[in-house]
């Protein structure tokens, strides 16, 4: 069972920080990670991420997404060590013959074929697959993607259209281990890919939901820097719990 605790950073004051900090609604103030006490019953972080073979596992809901494959090209293309990642997609198809099938699509992306057996990583790719027609959602799609996990020690969610950063696989264990929390979950709206600079420089505030005209839901995104926890749609954690 994976248990964590989440914090949740929403609609807060925008101000500058000098240091990673959280904002303690009862004081209206900003306060600084050091000055938090953190609960003595905490157990000691594991050292299985500091391993070159810490496994990680992917999981990605895909209906119908036409850059899914280059997600997960990049995936492993951008990982130090992509022997350690394994992935678990959840696919939603029209038809056995849909056009939009991820792990043919990402094999023929780099040049073979599911048949040919020269597919890089090909069997560290799981999936199962439905109708897009009985598709109920993300939400639903997630939790069906979660019965792929395996013994995998770490678990990373993204969306089937997504990007990563050179050695994302050792900057996330990095950063999870600097919490020195065992039950840390890291969390955060991407920035777009289309501003490599902005995304380096900033990190997405999800501040507010609405609708448009035709009641589809959006969000409005805001850019606070030097935050470092954040609850949404991207979450890395240690999967033992």
């Amino acid at each position: 069972m994976m248990l964590t605790a989440v914090l949740f950073l929403l609609c807060l004051p925008l101000m500058p920080l000098a240091a990673p900090s959280i904002f303690d609604e009862q004081k209206g103030e900003w306060i600084s990670f050091k000055q938090v006490a953190k609960p003595a019953s905490l157990p000691k972080q594991a050292a299985s991420w500091v391993a070159t073979d810490a496994s990680i596992f992917v999981g990605i809901a895909h209906y119908r997404d036409g850059r899914c494959a280059e997600t997960l090209k990049n995936l492993f293309t951008k990982a130090k060590f992509p022997e350690r990642v394994h992935v678990g997609i959840m696919q939603h198809i029209d038809t056995e013959e849909d056009s939009l099938n991820c792990r043919k699509d990402y094999c023929r992306a780099t040049g073979y074929t599911m048949e040919s057996g020269k597919c890089p990583h090909l069997d560290n790719i799981r999936q199962l697959v439905a109708s897009a027609k009985d598709a109920r959602g993300p939400g639903v799609s997630r939790y069906m993607q979660e019965q792929l996990l395996q013994q995998e020690q770490f678990c990373l969610q993204v969306d089937a259209h997504s990007d990563f950063s050179q050695h994302w696989d050792m900057e996330m264990l990095d950063e999870w281990a600097a919490t020195g929390n065992e039950y840390a979950l890291l969390s955060t709206r991407p920035p777009s890919s289309e501003d490599p600079a902005q995304a380096e420089a900033e990190v997405n505030h999800v501040c507010q939901t609405g609708f448009t005209d035709q009641y589809v839901p959006y969000i409005y995104t805001l850019f606070k820097t030097n935050i470092l926890l954040f609850l949404s749609y991207v979450a890395m954690t240690n999967s033992r719990y």
